[in-house]
């Protein structure tokens, strides 16, 4: 299959999700989303009965608090459109984010804590583009990304290894991208004599 359309069509349904991060006066940093649904015609459903074409079907914000270790200072939902009246209700259970970090593990334990009828379903789905936001958004701060390489101070991690070596296929251990960026790490895993298939 192709990105290309290959048969005629018509558009049934949009969804759009925007994700921005701030850095705050007081050195925590913003998580803002968004996600908005929408259809070419209009529907009936739910308790808001006819809902016009165009008109957002879902429109539900998240605010996350964050600092530059990842953890959460305060969370804020909020529901602008949706088909049911009882939708904005489980908002304020989304405050209950704060404390947790979103590293390793957050996902399952925003699923164990908003699952099923504990959570929105569309609320929760907006954590994972705003998790990806917020780790762009501190690391490219943390690491100094607007800097020469050569005026960088070392790396933070644990380990001494960059955070994105070895989370994608661009940046496998065995990859050109960590053979030309980071050699000594390709050098250290793969051996020097590893070649790329």
């Amino acid at each position: 299959m192709t990105i290309q359309a290959t048969e005629r069509r018509r558009l049934m349904q949009t969804r759009r999700i925007t994700c921005e991060g701030y850095a705050r006066d007081d050195g925590l940093y913003e998580i803002e989303s968004e996600l908005i649904d929408s259809k070419p015609y209009a529907v009936i459903v739910g308790d808001r009965e006819r809902i016009e074409a165009s008109e957002p079907f879902h429109q539900m914000r998240l605010r996350l608090v964050i600092d530059t270790d990842l953890n959460i200072h305060e969370a804020a939902a909020e529901t602008v459109h949706a088909p049911y009246l009882g939708c904005p209700d489980i908002n304020p259970a989304y405050a209950g984010l704060a404390g947790l970090n979103l590293g390793p593990g957050f996902m399952k334990q925003v699923r164990e804590r908003f699952g099923a009828g504990a959570g929105c379903t569309h609320l929760t789905e907006l954590l994972g583009p705003a998790v990806t936001t917020a780790m762009q958004t501190v690391w490219h701060v943390r690491d100094q990304l607007s800097m020469p390489k050569s005026l960088r101070r070392p790396s933070q991690s644990l380990d001494g290894r960059p955070p994105e070596v070895d989370r994608c296929h661009a940046l496998r251990m065995d990859g050109q991208a960590v053979r030309q960026h980071y050699p000594q790490l390709h050098a250290s895993q793969a051996g020097p004599a590893s070649v790329d298939p």
